[in-house]
């Protein structure tokens, strides 16, 4: 299948999709035999995070339709804003549940990490405003 071809949500979703579902069994792999978390657990963990990720590529398919009239990347930076907080926030909250993280770190570091990635995400949408078509 062309990269370069116009495709359908379907199409789209069949070239992403497997490959995220094949990270993910990697990734459940990793947690089970480098970090001794049971296979329960890990799976639970991956599949919200994969869930994550095609919700993300799939918003991606109808992000690229304006792109490509108008060359304005904001909504593609303000989706992977969101997809950077979102993905944050659940590896927090696995990492508390897991050990690796104190809550009162967790607690601590919500804020902090909502606001970097927020004040992050509108500067680079900021910046990209100058480079789209008028």
């Amino acid at each position: 299948m062309s990269l370069n071809k116009p495709r359908t949500f379907v199409e789209w979703l069949a070239v992403g999709v497997p490959l995220l579902a094949a990270v993910g069994v990697l990734a459940i792999v990793t947690l089970h035999v480098g970090s001794g978390i049971a296979w329960t657990d890990a799976s639970g963990a991956v599949v919200v995070l994969v869930l994550i990720q095609v919700i993300l590529f799939s918003a991606m398919f109808w992000l690229r339709k304006p792109f490509n009239a108008t060359s304005d990347f904001r909504p593609g930076i303000i989706a992977s804003g969101v997809y950077i907080l979102v993905m944050g926030l659940v590896a927090m909250h696995y990492a508390a549940r897991w050990g690796w993280m104190s809550t009162a770190e967790i607690r601590r570091d919500y804020l902090g990490f909502s606001m970097l990635t927020a004040i992050g995400t509108l500067a680079c949408a900021g910046i990209f405003a100058l480079f789209r078509k008028s």
